[in-house]
């Protein structure tokens, strides 16, 4: 190369004289036109030499700085061994292209946390190919359970709920204050399903029972009056009484039924129309519309 970077060839050069033999052992130069041109020597040629190496020196590629992603580099050492180092000095440093890939890690199962309808657990990392753990949403594929049932080999039980509150305040012959709970057999399989009461062990626990409260006194006990009998006109509403303690209520029994008023019925309006040819208006004047036939003739104006 030159001084300005260019490619040039290398050539080797050597001179011709026109010599003039004048006796043995003594010979001169003499004017080149006194020899034959076509006989001339070449005088300059190519090199034969190999093409030249550059003159920077490089070492090999570093590993990469990680295994996977945008940040991986590798390095070089770079360094001039001629003083002709022309042109830009080749990249010491350079990315690597390998793309980093993701996978679950799965720990193993821990031990079930209850013989009978326990839970099992275990711990799910979302890693890169290097190892590091990374969020959860690197992972492309659906994450696996960290949790699962186990201990179903059990048998059926008792579901008992919590007692309701007492029926009423106070509690009577007629009328005990209660208080309920559910009470089912239930299987194990996890779903929670219902079974025969004769497949849980043992009696069933109560289903109700009794609450300690005071007698109630003695008096008359009437439901809600229902609704009116009729949906028009007038009716009758209705309720249940009864005695707090059969037979020892006193006084007049009240009311177990009364009047209701709903308004006016609507007249219906009767769908018919005159015959023809009939003189209604005058059928209906002199009273006609008592007959039968006149008045079928003269439905709508009899209707009026």
């Amino acid at each position: 190369m030159d001084s300005s970077g260019a490619k040039v060839t290398a050539r080797k050069s050597r001179t011709a004289h026109c010599w003039l033999k004048i006796e043995a052992g003594v010979d001169s130069t003499i004017l080149p036109e006194k020899c034959r041109e076509e006989l001339r020597p070449q005088t300059m040629r190519k090199c034969e030499n190999r093409p030249c190496s550059s003159p920077w020196m490089t070492s090999e590629w570093s590993f990469c700085s990680a295994e996977c992603g945008s940040t991986s580099v590798r390095i070089r050492h770079v360094e001039c061994r001629s003083p002709f180092c022309l042109g830009e000095m080749p990249s010491t440093t350079e990315i690597c292209t390998h793309e980093c890939t993701y996978k679950w890690m799965r720990y193993p199962w821990s031990q079930c946390s209850d013989k009978c309808g326990g839970r099992t657990f275990r711990k799910v990392l979302c890693l890169s190919s290097e190892g590091q753990q990374v969020a959860d949403s690197f992972c492309t594929d659906k994450k696996p359970k960290t949790s699962r049932r186990c201990g179903r080999n059990c048998a059926p039980f008792w579901q008992i709920g919590e007692w309701s509150i007492c029926s009423q305040t106070c509690s009577s012959e007629d009328q005990l204050a209660l208080s309920y709970r559910s009470v089912k057999c239930v299987s194990t399989d996890h779903r929670g399903r219902f079974r025969p009461e004769n497949h849980c062990q043992g009696p069933r626990p109560e289903k109700e029972k009794k609450c300690d409260v005071t007698t109630c006194p003695i008096s008359w006990i009437f439901s809600q009056w229902s609704k009116c009998s009729v949906s028009c006109g007038t009716g009758v509403i209705t309720r249940q009484v009864s005695c707090s303690k059969r037979g020892k209520c006193s006084g007049p029994i009240p009311d177990v039924s009364k009047s209701c008023e709903l308004g006016s019925c609507p007249h219906m309006k009767i769908n018919c129309v005159d015959v023809p040819g009939i003189n209604c208006p005058v059928v209906k004047k002199y009273g006609y519309c008592s007959n039968a036939t006149l008045k079928a003739r003269c439905c709508e104006t009899c209707s009026e």
